[in-house]
């Protein structure tokens, strides 16, 4: 039996709770295949009493500070002296936002990782590659520099691997009471996939629905919902709705259109799949996922970061009916595959399996 330790921040951010879902509803079958879980939210003695410890990253959100950072680095230095520590970076884009432990740990886990991991090795603007993109493109500069540490050696490079992305999680109307009542009584029904799904083929009678906020700090976060914004004014509104409202509005149209926002994966994404509308997002060839969800012109339809071609590609889905139900229909196989359907707990564990071999 192998037992694992998480060591995490509490049920209180969506990406902790898309982390913590999946080892939750599958333990039982995590159990069959020899992982034994313990879940911990503050560091005590019995934390290192066990053959692998995952740590999620947002249990150190704020402990890198100038007063606060040496201490971190002696603890985290600490415990990997006693056991293999897997470190899971919960943030929100490809990009390494804690660099500083990757030597430290014993490998370094990331929902979203850059296909060629080479880029780690250089700093980009804003920490992220599309961040970066705009600076350099359009010239948008931050108020406030956001930088990372970028990974030097080789060694620390063959340490990053591809966790689970955030669509592992329920994403159906009644996701923010049944989180808030798992949170305080952790009952495993209210632990379970949304299993409400919107044929493709559904009567849609909107075009296009891009429901979006824009109140990022940082200007190169923000620019591309903004510009986005601009584009689209003439044809629909962008604001947002009430979360049924909004739900019921996908559910309603032919297309769903999900920027970027402080990663490329969003909750659009996957409330989208499970709508029935097209996937309409930002390319992301240079990144890759598990699930894999983005399989452009299958899962979801691209467009360009430039955002020269966004009309053209809303005309020609528009236009073009079977493609777009094909593409639609193929995003929602996918997604459901990989949470209700009846293999589910299988693709999770064997993608498991490759992450706690050391």
């Amino acid at each position: 039996m192998t037992r694992i330790h998480v060591l995490h921040p509490g049920f209180n951010n969506p990406n902790t709770i898309a982390f913590l879902f999946p080892l939750l509803k599958f333990h039982r079958q995590l159990l069959d295949e020899g992982y034994q879980f313990h879940f911990f939210t503050h560091l005590d003695s019995r934390i290192k009493e066990c053959d692998a410890l995952m740590i999620e990253s947002k249990c150190y959100k704020d402990a890198w500070n100038d007063e606060t950072y040496t201490r971190t680095i002696d603890q985290l230095t600490f415990l990997a002296e006693h056991v293999p520590i897997i470190w899971c970076d919960q943030g929100d884009s490809s990009g390494v936002f804690l660099g500083q432990v990757v030597p430290i740990v014993h490998k370094y886990l990331k929902a979203q990782l850059l296909k060629d991991l080479r880029l780690y090795q250089s700093k980009h603007y804003g920490a992220r590659i599309y961040t970066d993109y705009y600076h350099k493109k359009n010239n948008i500069i931050d108020e406030k520099d956001f930088a990372t540490l970028p990974l030097i050696k080789d060694e620390h490079v063959k340490k990053l691997a591809l966790s689970w992305n955030s669509g592992l999680m329920n994403y159906g109307a009644a996701r923010p009471y049944l989180m808030k009542l798992w949170s305080v009584l952790p009952f495993q029904p209210f632990l379970d996939f949304s299993k409400t799904i919107t044929p493709p083929q559904a009567k849609r009678d909107l075009a296009l629905s891009c429901r979006m906020g824009i109140s990022y700090p940082r200007a190169t976060v923000r620019y591309q919902r903004e510009r986005l914004r601009e584009l689209l004014r003439a044809y629909i509104k962008t604001d947002k709705i009430s979360h049924g409202a909004y739900l019921r509005e996908i559910q309603t149209s032919k297309i769903s259109l999900s920027p970027f926002g402080y990663g490329e994966i969003t909750l659009k994404d996957f409330e989208t799949f499970l709508c029935g509308a097209a996937l309409l997002k930002p390319h992301m060839e240079h990144m890759t996922t598990w699930p894999h969800f983005y399989e452009p012109w299958k899962t979801y339809v691209p467009f360009s970061w430039d955002l020269q071609d966004v009309e053209d590609v809303i005309d020609r889905l528009l236009s073009d009916h079977e493609q777009r139900l094909s593409i639609a229909a193929e995003g929602q196989r996918v997604y459901v595959e990989h949470t209700t359907g009846q293999d589910a707990a299988a693709l999770f564990v064997n993608h498991f399996k490759n992450l706690v071999t050391l």
